[in-house]
């Protein structure tokens, strides 16, 4: 996910010096951007806005899924790789917005969508949010306020940090271009309450549920978890994930009684 970006402080590596000396400049320059770490065959974001880490994030199929304690377990991460990639606050605040947001209005099609109506449609209903339009020749966020565009940020190619424009100048481009508009309702990031963090979660019935057809990848790596007899704590800390990514899953297997949970005794 190198979206509106610019790629810088390449190739570093866990527990080396490196790393220390590159996240010191972070905080001393007040940077904002993202880290994009890979361990094994795990990939995680961590947002900066002015030097600050803000946001984790374990990355599955293209997807982000909050993991709080990313900052916490980034330097256990020995010998995995990260880049950072400098960016405005702005698109961070469009990946929030797309992550944690309601989609609205499905995919919709250039070709088919009068921009200027569609931008008054929105003004009209005073929608705050992220509007995502993906062209053949450039990667546009707009961030809206009360339906008044307040960012504009577009990238032509990839891996190339987001400039500032116009609305006008994407409206021309949507006018010769095919592509897609996708529009994000901002929503704050859920409260959900979590089990007790020394609970077992176990399969109480003999079928088991191919959780992957519904939730991908994090479904199955969860299903395999319920036959190990493990807590809570021990699931998400395997996951690499918060419990507001499973709860889903969790409450729909208990309400339908395919698992039960008991006090760890161990």
């Amino acid at each position: 996910m190198n979206v509106l970006a610019q790629r810088e402080f390449e190739d570093l590596v866990i527990g080396s010096d490196e790393v220390g000396r590159v996240l010191g400049k972070i905080r001393r320059e007040k940077r904002t951007g993202y880290l994009k770490v890979e361990f094994h065959n795990l990939h995680f974001l961590l947002f900066f806005e002015n030097g600050v880490s803000t946001y984790g994030f374990r990355m599955m199929e293209d997807q982000l899924f909050s993991y709080s304690c990313l900052p916490d377990m980034l330097p256990m991460l020995n010998e995995g790789h990260m880049v950072f990639f400098d960016t405005h606050p702005g698109v961070l605040q469009a990946l929030l917005d797309k992550k944690y947001g309601e989609r609205i209005y499905g995919d919709l099609y250039t070709s088919f969508t009068n921009a200027e109506k569609f931008f008054a449609m929105l003004k009209q209903k005073t929608l705050t949010g992220c509007v995502e339009i993906d062209l053949p020749s450039a990667h546009c966020f707009i961030l809206l306020e009360k339906g008044d565009p307040v960012q504009v940020l577009c990238s032509e190619g990839e891996e190339k940090k987001g400039e500032p424009t116009s609305l006008g100048c994407v409206l021309k481009k949507m006018l010769t271009e095919n592509g897609v508009i996708r529009v994000f309702e901002r929503r704050n990031p859920p409260t959900v309450l979590c089990p007790d963090l020394e609970e077992v979660f176990v399969w109480s019935d003999p079928r088991r549920l191919k959780l992957e057809f519904a939730y991908g990848q994090l479904g199955k790596e969860f299903e395999e978890l319920l036959d190990q007899e493990m807590t809570v704590s021990q699931i998400l800390n395997t996951l690499h994930v918060d419990f507001e990514e499973i709860a889903d899953m969790y409450t729909y297997l208990s309400a339908k009684g395919y698992i039960a949970s008991r006090k760890d005794v161990s």
